[in-house]
């Protein structure tokens, strides 16, 4: 069980680190811009997770999770889904902040989820988890020492947005947390859901925006081709790794995989991007990365990547029962 948990969160990361360069390709061209290729994202995932929904019988299982957690599955589907992702794009869409910045900033994500784990649900992070939270964000801060990062007037109100989304992240990993380990919950399923709902709050904001969906006549076969991936491989198959994840372990182990994402973003960067290339600070850093990760999986005996009592964590405890 330990390993295949590992292997799927490696699996969703390592996918996520293609969606940088492949995204970069597109909107590099100015055709479309970034909220429309998020959008785009979630259609293509969506039309995806419901044929498999469809071939596996399992779209009568859609009504009855809706039913039990419709007030939830819109929360995170709308805001720690959706308006995440469009706060987090503005600062890059309008060149409020650095793409630097942002790389550090996005990963205060984790410790957003130990927060609100705490405040909300008074579950502690073990020493362990804090402890790889920080050497993990240590490992970030040296993978961006390549490049001149600093915080400063002119970029305060992107990075506070940035920021902003950090915490819709944080509450997207930790309330979807009790609905996963429901036990009559698929994580399919609830995938399909959430992103249908994204995709209907960011549809909005692509068809009215001057590079949305009107200017798809322009786009390239390799650009489909690059949205094609970024739907199936970069939001259907990992998110579903993800939630699968979340139905057995606690929420900040499995949030804390996301120091790894830019290690495989570096990687095929540097495989495809000519300018690209490593240096002592990324190797520092990627090691780093990897030792934050291992130390908050890792727990004294063998206590690690377990699966907790029903009703430890919100699955059925009362605390989430009144917060429905």
């Amino acid at each position: 069980m330990r390993k295949i948990i590992l292997l799927k969160l490696l699996l969703a990361v390592n996918l996520w680190g293609t969606t940088f360069s492949i995204s970069k390709g597109i909107l590099g061209r100015h055709i479309i811009d970034v909220f429309t290729l998020i959008t785009f994202r979630m259609i293509f995932g969506f039309i995806t997770m419901l044929l498999f929904l469809i071939g596996l019988g399992k779209t009568k299982e859609i009504k009855p999770m809706v039913k039990r957690n419709w007030k939830w599955l819109v929360f995170i589907g709308t805001v720690s889904f959706g308006v995440a992702y469009i706060i987090q794009y503005i600062p890059f869409q309008y060149d409020l902040t650095t793409t630097v910045n942002q790389s550090i900033l996005l990963n205060f994500q984790v410790f957003f989820v130990i927060i609100i784990n705490f405040l909300v649900y008074k579950k502690r992070a073990s020493s362990m988890v804090i402890l790889g939270a920080f050497i993990g964000f240590v490992g970030i801060v040296f993978l961006n020492l390549n490049e001149s990062f600093g915080f400063s007037f002119e970029t305060i109100w992107g990075d506070l947005l940035t920021i902003l989304s950090c915490f819709f992240w944080g509450t997207f990993t930790a309330f979807s947390k009790p609905i996963c380990e429901q036990e009559d919950n698929d994580p399919l399923v609830f995938n399909t859901i959430i992103i249908f709902i994204a995709m209907c709050a960011l549809l909005p904001v692509a068809i009215i925006s001057p590079r949305g969906f009107s200017k798809i006549g322009m786009l390239t076969g390799s650009d489909w081709t690059g949205i094609l991936w970024l739907g199936i491989a970069c939001v259907a198959v990992p998110y579903v790794m993800w939630f699968t994840a979340l139905k057995e372990v606690e929420s900040a182990k499995v949030a804390i995989f996301v120091y790894l994402e830019p290690i495989f973003a570096i990687m095929i960067a540097v495989i495809f991007i000519p300018e690209e290339s490593i240096t002592i600070f990324t190797i520092i850093g990627m090691i780093l990365c990897f030792c934050g990760v291992f130390i908050a999986e890792w727990e004294p005996g063998n206590k690690n990547l377990t699966v907790e009592p029903e009703g430890s964590f919100l699955g059925e405890s009362s605390k989430w029962k009144q917060a429905t």
